[in-house]
């Protein structure tokens, strides 16, 4: 299945919290290949790709921080959360 974005010129802004994770950080580039201006929050740095590959603005925030939430996601259009705490069998098994 295909999906294409309405064209954009920068103008609309989204933010991707979780943006430095797998899921987080395709839909990203997505969205800003199609011309969107993209403002990513994760408390990590994405590991395999540079900030410029799939964001126009990199947040390293916490989104469980009321203050961080608001600031991050001003002036967006669009909020996509994608932030979960993924951290692997010790944590799943709680």
């Amino acid at each position: 299945m295909s999906f294409t974005l309405p064209p954009n010129d920068g103008t609309i802004r989204v933010c991707v919290g979780g943006g430095a994770g797998f899921i987080g950080s395709h839909i990203a580039k997505r969205m800003k290949d199609a011309g969107y201006y993209v403002r990513c929050v994760d408390w990590v740095k994405n590991e395999f790709m540079a900030d410029d590959d799939f964001c126009s603005e990199f947040v390293l925030g916490d989104l469980r921080k009321l203050d961080v939430a608001i600031e991050t996601t001003k002036d967006c259009k669009y909020v996509f959360n994608l932030a979960a705490d993924m951290g692997g069998m010790g944590f799943i098994e709680r």
